[in-house]
């Protein structure tokens, strides 16, 4: 047949009604309703098509027959309708904004296949926007299809056009750009103002291709014109002779004609009614995207083309006349859907279930089934099986599954404290590091407040604040920053930690995450650094102080020894002879001194130089080591020596009645040898006793005690020695200034500030371990030292 004589696959129907366009592609009736904004084939709506994967196979033909410019504008016409409804609901019931209520809307329509939306720009002044669109369907459904065969998302495009039409209330257009070859395909449209319309450009490209048409029309009837001026002749020769033989069997062709007529008009109208629903039921089983098999008596008829693709089968002899029992791996899950559906069909009930199946190749799958029997009085005669594989759901609940392992992991494994909590402050994740901190199990934790729960009465207010805003934007001081705080364990210790706050934006509304690190033995260390700093600094001051006072400070009080026993001293030759002299007897001398007080201020002047010299003598400490002999010896025998020696000291008895100061001894067994310079440890300890005695007895406290605790268990390279009074503690400022030379809480002339500065060289310096203090107002005391077993060569 030559190619004038061949018939097109694709014809163009004339319609009754001007917004909608009725095509034929191969006898298949494809209506496009331009008014209602959809596409029906053999009266079913498109819709139904959308996740079917044949759906590329139908409308590529199409797209080629009419061309892929006016199949584009075709569809973006179709899907702009409607579009005002969508902004209406975008800016009335999804969003407080056309941005955030569109966005709400992509997420919604997102769940039907259309793709994840974003919208990078939007300029509502400018009235511009950029609008991507992640694997949508339309770009999933082409993307194995040759570049030059693509169409683009104008379903997309239509929608866009429309809804950005309403946003901007100005006629807009909007440029499409689709990437298919991406790991994550997506489309991405640029909208600007345009007087541009989906329907000016379909008349525009219709009477171009008109005119096309008319071109070529033109040109096959001239060509046919001749040609049938040529037949014309011919047919004028065999006219006469045809016009009498068709006279003639005419007449007998019309009696026969009437009879068959009757007979052939219905035939004619039973083959169509059946022809019109066989067509009907095989386009709907063709297009579903599930496998769908007539099953009878448990075995397999028919098929259709995705259950064909499913399972692999080349052909319907590979299947048809065979057994169901082919399709599955285990002879158990056969029997158990066989039992359940002659149970449940009796009922006219269909059943459905997970079972493992598998392909021709010998291949397997994960598939969810459905069997639904045709006649429930006998379900086992004929029935309906349908099987979708399920292989990417599987994978996806797997991949959730190993997320969250991996995700736990992380978090029991973490050393910081890991704490979610959501918009009221409720705890949602504890993890093991945050019980290991804190004291509370996970079930302790879990729905508690964490304010009330962890942190300190003082925060309240500002928390509170916080709350607030944090609640209602996600935002706040403390969120993306790590900020120290203190907060109270399960048992009532106070610690610091670092905090670092993030914030968590979900459907439920804003929850926070909280890493946490207690730092409590941290900033400890950086207070000893602080103090070791100021105690080297002050070193070298003393060192030019003590020398530059000791001079003076040695003529005032040998020039003082003088003068006393000048006065005094009545059976020195020298005293006798001057005093002859001038006629004044030295007892009159003595006695005038006597009567003046002039030998108690000089007394006096003795007293002060000594305790000059004693303060002189400390601050030298600062800047020279010592050269005492370093000696082993038990640190609870040097303890028990110490107290001896408190106990029989005058100043002690004198001032402070160390024997009625109870005390309690808690040494552990089997102490080391301490390598130490036994006199400057005693120095310390003396005075840490000294300190805490007149701190009890100046705050008169009741029974007042020492707790002695000396042990080395947790960490055996050192000795802790510790000193626990009852007294009256002191606030946090005190307590951080305690060992700076010079500072003192006692009244003047009581007190040199130099002990315990002293005492903190003697340790951290000289015998290079720590000494601490912690305390409270109204707790007490507790000074710890800690000692190396094995002595530093530079001791």
């Amino acid at each position: 047949m030559t190619k004038e004589g061949r018939r097109s696959n694709f014809v163009i129907k004339p319609s009754q009604h001007d917004n909608r366009i009725d095509v034929e592609l191969k006898n298949a009736p494809i209506v496009w309703d331009l008014e209602n904004g959809n596409v029906s084939f053999f009266g079913i709506d498109s819709a139904l098509f959308w996740t079917d994967p044949s759906l590329v196979r139908m409308l590529s033909p199409l797209a080629k027959e009419i061309g892929l410019d006016l199949f584009q504008l075709l569809i973006a016409y179709s899907s702009s309708f409607g579009t005002y409804e969508d902004y209406h609901a975008m800016v009335s019931t999804l969003g407080k904004t056309f941005k955030t209520g569109f966005l709400a809307w992509g997420e919604a329509v997102s769940t039907a296949g259309w793709g994840v939306f974003e919208m990078p720009e939007f300029n509502a002044k400018a009235q511009k926007a950029t609008v991507i669109i992640h694997n949508s369907w339309e770009i999933r459904m082409q993307r194995n299809l040759p570049a030059e065969e693509r169409w683009g998302c104008p379903f997309l495009q239509g929608k866009i056009i429309g809804i950005f039409s309403h946003a901007f209330n100005t006629r807009c257009w909007a440029d499409v750009f689709c990437y298919y070859d991406q790991d994550k395909p997506y489309a991405e449209l640029k909208i600007f103002p345009s007087k541009k319309t989906i329907e000016d450009e379909i008349k525009k490209f219709r009477y171009l291709q008109m005119a096309k048409k008319e071109q070529v029309l033109a040109k096959k009837v001239e060509d046919r014109t001749v040609e049938l001026k040529q037949a014309q002749k011919q047919i004028e020769e065999y006219s006469k002779t045809l016009e009498q033989k068709v006279a003639q069997r005419t007449s007998e062709l019309l009696n026969t004609n009437k009879q068959l007529q009757a007979e052939i008009n219905i035939r004619r109208q039973t083959e169509n009614a059946l022809q019109q629903s066989y067509d009907t039921l095989n386009h709907t089983l063709a297009a579903s995207p599930i496998g769908i098999v007539l099953v009878e008596n448990r075995i397999l008829k028919w098929a259709n083309d995705e259950f064909t693709s499913l399972f692999r089968f080349e052909s319907k002899k590979d299947y048809q006349n065979k057994s169901t029992r082919q399709l599955y791996v285990n002879e158990k899950d056969y029997l158990y859907f066989g039992r359940m559906f002659y149970d449940e069909a009796k009922a006219g009930e269909p059943i459905e279930g997970e079972a493992t199946v598998r392909r021709k190749d010998g291949s397997t799958f994960p598939a969810h089934i459905k069997i639904s029997s045709i006649d429930p009085s006998d379900p086992m005669q004929r029935a309906v099986l349908s099987i979708s594989d399920i292989t990417s759901r599987k994978q996806a609940e797997q991949t959730l599954l190993n997320t969250t392992k991996r995700l736990q992991s992380i978090t029991d494994s973490s050393q910081d404290a890991i704490i979610v909590i959501d918009r009221q402050g409720k705890i949602l994740f504890w993890n093991p590091a945050a019980k290991q901190i804190f004291g509370y199990t996970h079930q302790e934790a879990m729905g508690q407040e964490l304010h009330h729960l962890l942190m300190l009465q003082h925060y309240s207010k500002v928390y509170n604040n916080a709350a607030v805003i944090f609640q209602q934007i996600g935002q706040g001081n403390a969120i993306n920053k790590t900020i120290e705080l203190e907060a109270v364990r399960k048992d009532g210790e106070k610690i610091a930690i670092g905090l670092s706050l993030s914030a968590i934006d979900s459907q439920d509304g804003w929850s926070a995450v909280g890493i946490i690190r207690d730092i409590t033995e941290q900033k400890k260390t950086y207070e000893m650094l602080i103090q070791s700093e100021k105690m080297l600094s002050v070193g070298g001051l003393a060192a030019g102080m003590a020398h530059e006072i000791n001079n003076p400070l040695a003529g005032m009080v040998q020039s003082a020894n003088v003068v006393k026993s000048r006065l005094r001293d009545i059976d020195m030759q020298a005293n006798l002879k001057v005093a002859e002299e001038l006629g004044i007897s030295m007892e009159d001398i003595t006695a005038f001194m006597e009567k003046r007080n002039i030998f108690r201020m000089i007394d006096a002047i003795q007293e002060s130089g000594a305790r000059a010299a004693e303060i002189v003598n400390s601050m030298l400490s600062f800047a020279r080591k010592s050269d005492a002999t370093v000696s082993s010896i038990y640190p609870d025998k040097l303890m028990d020596e110490i107290l001896e020696l408190a106990a029989t000291s005058y100043d002690f008895k004198k001032q402070y009645d160390f024997k009625s100061i109870k005390i309690i001894k808690e040494y552990a067994d089997n102490l080391p040898l301490l390598p130490c310079e036994g006199a400057k440890i005693q120095q310390v300890l003396l005075n840490i006793f000294r300190n805490g005695a007149q701190a009890m007895q100046t705050a008169k406290t009741k029974s007042p005690r020492f707790i002695l605790r000396i042990f080395s268990k947790g960490e055996p390279e050192m000795v802790h020695i510790e000193i626990k009074d009852n007294g009256p503690g002191m606030d946090e400022q005190t307590r951080l200034k305690v060992f700076e030379p010079f500072f003192t809480t006692k009244p003047v002339g009581v007190g040199t500030g130099l002990g315990l500065s002293v005492s903190y060289f003697i340790i951290t310096e000289n015998h290079k371990g720590t000494m601490d203090v912690i305390s409270e107002p109204g707790k007490g005391a507790n000074f710890i030292i800690r000692l190396p077993v094995d002595k530093q060569k530079d001791i």
